[in-house]
């Protein structure tokens, strides 16, 4: 998934500059690089994924085994990371750990870019 939203990047931010109108030189200086690495096993079209990262999934794909555990230690049923995740709340992305945070309704859930449920709180 992650590859895909690399390959797709460059050509974004390209429709992006000349639907605006600006030049590519004085976008690429607002912008700055889109990548800084000295790694050479990290392809050019890396385009960092958390310089770039996108909206949060609005839905779930499944659930980690242990966001599942989590939930019934912690007495939280699906319905609740549902209402959660369906909300309009962008929640925080950690890059830490690839996950975005969501809290809505006393609920914090992090699900990933893949729109797993990691665990909840």
């Amino acid at each position: 998934m992650r590859s895909i939203m690399r390959l797709a990047a460059a050509p974004l931010a390209t429709f992006a500059i000349l639907v605006s109108g600006l030049s590519f030189a004085g976008a690429a200086s607002a912008a700055g690089p889109a990548y800084a690495t000295t790694d050479p096993a990290i392809s050019v079209l890396d385009t960092g994924f958390d310089a770039v990262q996108g909206r949060r999934p609005h839905y779930i794909a499944g659930y980690t085994d242990h966001a599942l555990t989590r939930m019934a230690q912690r007495g939280i049923s699906k319905d609740q990371v549902e209402t959660a995740i369906s909300s309009r709340y962008e929640g925080q992305w950690q890059p830490d750990h690839r996950t975005w945070k969501v809290t809505w309704g006393g609920v914090s859930v992090a699900i990933n870019e893949d729109a797993y449920i990691v665990t909840v709180f």
